[in-house]
């Protein structure tokens, strides 16, 4: 089986554990090959459709993994026990976040979880948001209360998708945690981890950023001054200043 590349670098960042979750797990290859790869002994592949679900389950039962690989028909995590480590790809952040904090995602309105659902006993997140990842930082560290412990990016048929790692602490040394937290608007906008190691797709990615907004700048000019346009204008250009520090 090959897998693209933002899947391959979601599987590597799963560490070993027991039980693992693949929420949208869309045709199942992540559950799959976790278990292959011996990084967990049990995987539920979930999804909220029935289509991916069936497709999912075939290929599985071809793989011959029935029987450490389960299959759920489940709303984000409302119908599956919380493993040790969950997996979310393939979503935006808001959905992602909905999804953490057990709402219900076809109910189209975000509530604050009030049941007594929670990830107390989940060691591990391993999620790669296709879109607004600075509203599932924020709630990762700040609803949560997980400590935002890696970040990588990688580039997948000319897109480029961050793959976050966030722990419980309740299952780390405070040391390792303490003081690191992500605190500016920037460290949740481009990701802290990613920022400080200076991941070599993110630097790629930000350059492309700066040459996509030149090309609006230079549109912006043609059409005049407007309102709209002022604040458009200093709105990237506050952006591509700090891109440009972080160069």
């Amino acid at each position: 089986m090959v897998l693209s590349d933002r899947l391959e670098k979601i599987i590597e960042a799963v560490p070993r554990c027991k039980s693992v979750a693949d929420i949208g797990c869309d045709h199942g290859y992540v559950s799959m090959e976790l278990i292959r790869r011996g990084k967990a002994d049990h995987a539920v592949a979930a999804d909220v459709n029935e289509g991916p679900l069936s497709r999912a389950k075939k290929n599985i039962e071809d793989a011959g993994l029935s029987d450490r690989i389960e299959i759920v028909l489940s709303d984000g995590l409302l119908n599956i026990s919380v493993p040790e480590c969950i997996v979310i790809s393939g979503m935006g952040g808001r959905l992602m976040r909905d999804i953490l904090n057990f709402t219900p995602t076809t109910s189209g309105a975000y509530e604050k979880n009030t049941s007594s659902c929670s990830l107390s006993d989940c060691r591990c997140l391993i999620l790669s948001p296709q879109s607004e990842p600075e509203i599932l930082r924020s709630f990762i560290q700040e609803d949560l209360g997980f400590y935002i412990r890696d970040e990588s990016m990688v580039k997948d048929m000319g897109k480029y998708y961050v793959i976050i790692t966030a722990q419980n602490p309740k299952y780390m040394e405070a040391e390792l945690y303490t003081g690191d937290r992500y605190i500016e608007d920037e460290d949740f906008i481009y990701g802290k981890r990613l920022i400080q190691k200076r991941d070599t797709v993110f630097l790629e990615y930000l350059r492309d950023r700066l040459k996509k907004d030149k090309m609006i700048l230079s549109e912006l000019e043609k059409n005049g001054q407007s309102e709209v346009s002022s604040e458009r204008k200093k709105e990237i250009l506050g952006r591509d200043e700090f891109i440009e520090k972080i160069l």
